[in-house]
C-alpha cells in the first residue's frame, strides 16, 4: 500500500512541475542568429513568433542581400565599439560612431549625409527629444525618385502625423497611418 502511495505522490509531483518547467524559457529567446548577433542586438520584432517592423532576419530574403549584410556588419561594428560602456557614456559613444559612418558606401548617400547633419545639430539631446529633433531637421524623402512612390508618400505622411508621439504610442500611430493607406 505504501508503494502505491509513493508512486501516486511522485506522479502527482512530476505532473505539477511539468508546466512550470515548460514555462521557464517562454519569455526568453537566447538564440543567436546565423550572423552571430543575438536577438537583443536585432531590435524590436526579431524574436521568433513576434510581429515586428524590422523585416526579415535572414538577409537572403531581403530585396538587396548585400546591402542588408553591409548594414548588419556596420551595426555590429558600432555596438562592439560601445559594448563596455553604460548609460549616457554609451549613448555618446553610439553618437560618435554614427558620426564616423562613411556615407559614400550608403545606398542613398544624400540621405546619409542629411541624417549625419541632423545628428550633429541634435547632439545634446537624448531619447524622444533626440528623435523628434532629428525628424524636424531632416527633409522629407524625395518620393519622385523612390522605387515605389505610393509607399514613400505613405511613410512620409506617417512621419509627419506621428512626429510628436514616442514609444508604443508612436509605433501604433505609424501602424495605423501605414495600414490605412493600403
Amino acid at each position: 500500500m505504501q508503494m502505491g502511495s509513493l508512486i501516486v505522490a511522485v506522479l502527482a509531483a512530476s505532473l505539477f512541475a511539468a508546466p512550470a518547467i515548460a514555462q521557464s524559457g517562454a519569455g526568453k529567446d537566447t538564440s543567436t542568429s546565423m550572423d552571430g548577433t543575438s536577438a537583443a542586438m536585432q531590435g524590436a520584432g526579431y524574436r521568433r513568433g513576434m510581429l515586428g517592423t524590422r523585416g526579415p532576419s535572414d538577409c537572403s530574403r531581403t530585396k538587396d542581400p548585400q546591402q542588408c549584410a553591409a548594414r548588419r556588419a556596420a551595426h555590429r561594428q558600432v555596438y562592439e565599439a560601445c559594448r563596455d560602456k553604460r548609460g549616457s557614456e554609451r549613448e555618446q559613444c553610439l553618437h560618435q560612431q554614427a558620426a564616423q559612418i562613411d556615407c559614400t558606401q550608403a545606398r542613398i548617400p544624400e540621405q546619409c549625409v542629411q541624417r549625419k547633419a541632423a545628428y550633429a545639430l541634435c547632439k545634446g539631446r537624448t531619447g524622444p527629444q533626440f528623435r523628434n529633433c532629428v525628424l524636424q531637421k531632416t527633409l522629407p524623402a524625395d518620393c519622385s525618385r523612390a522605387s515605389d512612390a505610393a509607399v514613400c508618400q505613405r511613410q512620409d505622411k506617417a512621419r509627419k502625423l506621428c512626429a510628436a508621439k514616442s514609444g508604443s504610442e508612436h509605433r501604433q500611430c505609424v501602424l495605423e497611418v501605414l495600414g490605412a493607406g493600403q
